[in-house]
């Protein structure tokens, strides 16, 4: 039944390709210990230009961007950072993952050779046969193919630059130079860190003492965890109901999404839907059916208020992607578009 309930959460995690308002299923091989890896990216820092107000929609890039939608025909369409209609809908949807459909359909972004994402690629047709590249600033072409895309901006930092293959027996984190960076006491855990909204790449460790404190944090080099004044958001990586991390000003707070899980159900699971710094929207899963949406705070108690719940019944919150994972898909009281956390509309398809 476990397969049944990872199915499910594929509408709620990762939004690793570029279609906003579509989720692709999480691999299974990253909840082993055979991939344990880390991605870094070379890419360049961004500086706004304080001349420039945010974008509606500003991407995590920062500058322009292409976002997609779908239009009440099924298609998809674009957007760009200010909301503003780039295609009709007209493009297929991404079923790439679905090894039994009858022809493989993408969407995929583009990067250029720092690494930035530099445009989108769309399928057009039944069988996808025309195939559109869209550049940020909205022009669009056709191309052949797929473009081939720069990885050289990122590489993988196999487990011996962090921590040994034997961790768990050890209890010793090591640096890239192979040296112990710490040893676990007695009670305490080892905890590898991905990132929220869910993307499948090692971020670093904790460790976290028998009462669940975070007594050592470490990144994907080995080096102490930087803090920021925003807060940021980890989680262990566990699909069926783990543990959520909140690092703001050198503070860390922890969430266990176990406590909502009921021992009388059968893989019951228990998910993040919506991670924000003061709440935290939960769906529990079981078999083929959901079985409850609530809001929490970080203690785990009900948090009234929250502007994203009356927004839900009867629909899954997707995110626009990779690019603008805190905007929401929603279709409520006969609009259909995007939503930022406070539930305020970004933008609305006419």
């Amino acid at each position: 039944m476990k397969k049944l309930c990872a199915g499910l959460l594929t509408v709620l995690f990762l939004g690793l390709c570029a279609c906003g308002g579509r989720t692709e299923p999480p691999e299974e091989a990253a909840t082993t210990a055979d991939a344990i890896t880390a991605a870094v990216t070379t890419e360049e820092p961004v500086t706004p230009d304080p001349n420039r107000p945010l974008a509606i929609m500003e991407p995590v890039q920062g500058g322009p961007m292409l976002y997609t939608f779908t239009g009440k025909n099924g298609k998809l369409g674009l957007i760009n950072q200010d909301g503003e209609l780039v295609a009709e809908p007209q493009y297929e949807q991404s079923n790439h993952w679905n090894y039994s459909a009858a022809f493989s359909l993408r969407v995929e972004y583009t990067r250029g050779a720092n690494g930035r994402i530099d445009g989108i690629t769309l399928q057009k047709g039944e069988k996808g046969e025309e195939i559109i590249h869209y550049t940020l600033d909205g022009e669009s072409r056709p191309v052949e193919g797929f473009p081939e895309s720069h990885e050289h901006g990122f590489f993988i930092n196999r487990n011996e630059d962090l921590y040994d293959y034997n961790v768990e027996e050890t209890g010793t984190i090591l640096g890239a130079d192979r040296k112990p960076l710490y040893t676990t006491k007695p009670g305490e855990e080892i905890i590898r860190l991905y990132p929220v909204p869910y993307e499948l790449q090692l971020m670093g460790l904790v460790v976290q003492d028998a009462q669940g404190n975070v007594v050592k944090a470490v990144d994907y080099n080995g080096m102490p965890m930087q803090t920021k004044t925003e807060a940021q958001f980890f989680s262990d990586g566990f699909l069926f109901g783990g543990t959520l991390y909140k690092l703001k000003d050198g503070k860390w707070t922890t969430l266990d999404l176990r406590q909502f899980l009921k021992p009388d159900v059968e893989d019951h699971c228990a998910v993040a839907m919506v991670v924000t710094e003061d709440w935290v929207i939960v769906i529990t899963l079981f078999y083929e059916s959901r079985d409850e949406v609530f809001a929490i705070d970080w203690t785990g108690k009900p948090y009234k208020d929250c502007p994203l719940m009356p927004l839900i019944p009867g629909h899954y919150l997707q995110s626009a992607g990779e690019q603008g994972p805190n905007y929401y898909w929603v279709e409520h009281d006969g609009k259909r578009g995007y939503v930022n956390t406070k539930g305020e509309w970004l933008f609305v398809e006419q």
